[in-house]
């Protein structure tokens, strides 16, 4: 496996990762449908670009950036999905930071 070929995993999984943490954080936030929505798709937006730059430069495979993007799709819709389907400010705070719905 060539160097540049590891490294552009390890990147693509770093911003995978941050952005999927990110990405739960915000959707316990009672608004977050505002200005927050508007951060994390400048947030995907710039990982995409980020993997989009690795892919032309082939540090990172064509199908590890389908893989990449499909992780950043499911995501981003998932937030939609889960905030709208109940009550999701509560569920989160108490699951993630511990105020037992507070």
């Amino acid at each position: 496996m060539m160097k540049e070929n590891k490294i552009g995993k390890i990147t693509i999984a770093i911003i995978t990762i941050v952005l999927v943490l990110v990405t739960i954080r915000l959707s316990g936030h009672k608004h977050s449908l505002g200005i927050f929505v508007l951060a994390l798709f400048g947030f995907y937006f710039v990982a995409f670009l980020i993997g989009a730059l690795l892919k032309a430069t082939e540090v990172i495979s064509k199908s590890l950036f389908y893989v990449f993007l499909a992780v950043l799709l499911t995501s981003f819709s998932l937030f939609f999905v889960y905030h709208h389907s109940y009550d999701s400010h509560n569920e989160t705070r108490s699951l993630l930071y511990g105020f037992n719905g507070e």
